[in-house]
């Protein structure tokens, strides 16, 4: 189990592509999400933790929930509640694997299964001193569901849908997991101007497409300016999908944001090797052992003001300084 004395504190889990976090907080946990691979399940071994208070499945992609399954089978590990949304078209196999795990959970009275995940319900969970708030999907568009249409008939996806939740640390320090929202989800939540300021921002797609590529400059601006972070972190994995996109990190450079990503691009660094890591927690660093990991697996306290104690801190300025040759998030360009 945890320590009840421990500080409230937010890991963004270096887990290659995808999403994957724990928040921490007197003797309590919760996960949002965990992609393919056993990266969440050894990090829970490795902080020594048994208990989830709560298990956040943010939507159905494949690099959001494929690691959940190991969580939720795991004999030794007692997940007590997992909020979910439907996504009735969703006909891939990781998907209905899950949904298997869940029925098994359910039968054995196990883990209990809350399938709504919006602003109203459950709207806040608590963790220790540490209130998840859901600002996203608003109920409106969570009642039309995946394969619906908006007030403006734009067709809604699982990424719409995509939970947004805001980290709200004892004293007002936050950190903002933004899932995988696109525009068509974002939108809404904008009508509560507060509801997106955080001091950290996890930014949506692993840095890449939010939807059209003629609509990417305005949502960058439009997320950059509702949430006015001071950082913002990047998920991604080294070679996948070229994330983050170079126009996004320079928007989000040029508001004045410090960077970090999880593992390096290629951009930065086309071939890796042999690079100190002293600057990461390597245990919980996916990418620490191929030597790809930038930041790798960030812990942020979030008690009277977001602290990186590791990833975003000094250590890691220094590794992109003088290691990094092509570091985008430090070019501050539009191109």
């Amino acid at each position: 189990m945890t320590s009840t004395t421990e500080a409230a504190s937010v890991y963004i889990l270096d887990v290659g592509h995808g999403n994957s976090s724990i928040v921490r907080s007197s003797g309590e946990c919760a996960v949002v999400d965990s992609p393919l691979g056993s990266s969440l399940k050894d990090s829970l071994d490795e902080l020594q933790i048994t208990r989830l208070k709560a298990l956040i499945v943010s939507h159905s992609d494949r690099d959001h929930i494929a690691g959940i399954l190991a969580v939720l089978t795991d004999p030794n590990i007692c997940v007590e509640r997992i909020y979910i949304n439907p996504d009735s078209p969703k006909r891939t196999k990781i998907w209905g694997d899950l949904l298997a795990a869940l029925r098994v959970a359910e039968r054995e009275d196990k883990t209990e299964i809350v399938n709504s995940l919006s602003v109203s319900t459950p709207g806040n969970i608590s963790v220790g001193d540490v209130n998840l708030k859901v600002v996203g999907p608003v109920a409106s568009l969570a009642v039309a569901g995946v394969g619906g249409r908006d007030e403006k008939n734009r067709r809604i996806t699982s990424n719409s849908l995509s939970s947004v939740i805001r980290v709200e640390g004892p004293n007002g320090a936050t950190v903002l997991l933004a899932g995988d929202v696109d525009a068509t989800g974002l939108e809404p939540i904008l009508h509560n101007p507060s509801a997106l300021s955080a001091d950290v921002l996890v930014y949506p797609h692993h840095g890449g497409f939010a939807g059209p590529a003629t609509a990417e400059d305005a949502f960058v601006s439009t997320l950059l300016n509702a949430s006015k972070p001071k950082r913002v972190v990047f998920s991604n994995g080294f070679g996948v999908h070229d994330n983050p996109r170079p126009h996004v990190v320079a928007s989000v450079v040029n508001f004045g944001c410090a960077v970090a990503c999880t593992q390096l691009s290629n951009r930065c660094f086309n071939k890796p090797q042999g690079l100190p890591d002293d600057h990461l927690l390597t245990s919980l660093s996916k990418g620490s052992s191929r030597g790809v990991s930038c930041a790798g697996t960030m812990l942020f306290e979030v008690g009277s003001a977001v602290t990186a104690t590791q990833g975003n801190s000094e250590g890691h300025d220094a590794f992109v300084s003088d290691l990094v040759p092509t570091p985008m998030c430090r070019i501050a360009t539009n191109g």
